[in-house]
């Protein structure tokens, strides 16, 4: 009988341990698998406050090129009308104006309709506001 009691005991033993290998195992590759996810997680949210400050830095660009742009745009504005106001008024007082055919070779097909309107009817297209709106005589 101790005979029985020292195998049973024996078994249970062994099976003791290798239980005990595998918790110890077990443990062992969860805590890897845990400690790499955790370095994984930390690596995307670096990734994505990079990515986040990126993505703002373009926006504030993109912002300031959209402000220059319109800068620009009301610019060229200004100067088209310059231009249509100089224009005009030499077709009025010199329609024969050497300048005036320069002016048409540097524009070709853009040179405004406007201008050989004015020098026919010789009305001013433009009256001498800041908003540069047609005169009411053309409208």
């Amino acid at each position: 009988m101790t005979e029985e009691f020292y195998t049973g005991f024996t078994a249970i033993s062994v099976l003791g341990l290798i239980g005990g290998g595998l918790r110890f195992a077990w443990k062992q590759l969860t805590g890897r698998i845990d400690k790499r996810g955790a370095e994984l997680d930390a690596r995307e949210k670096a990734f994505e406050e990079m990515r986040d400050s990126r993505i703002r830095v373009l926006e504030a660009e993109v912002a300031r090129m959209g402000d220059r742009l319109q800068q620009v745009m009301d610019t060229v504005g200004r100067q088209r009308t310059a231009i249509h106001l100089l224009v005009s008024k030499i077709a009025r007082d010199e329609p024969g104006a050497p300048e005036l055919a320069h002016v048409q070779v540097l524009l070709g097909e853009e040179f405004p309709g406007i201008l050989r309107e004015a020098r026919e009817a010789g009305v001013p297209p433009y009256t001498f506001t800041e908003t540069a709106e047609p005169s009411e005589q053309e409208a």
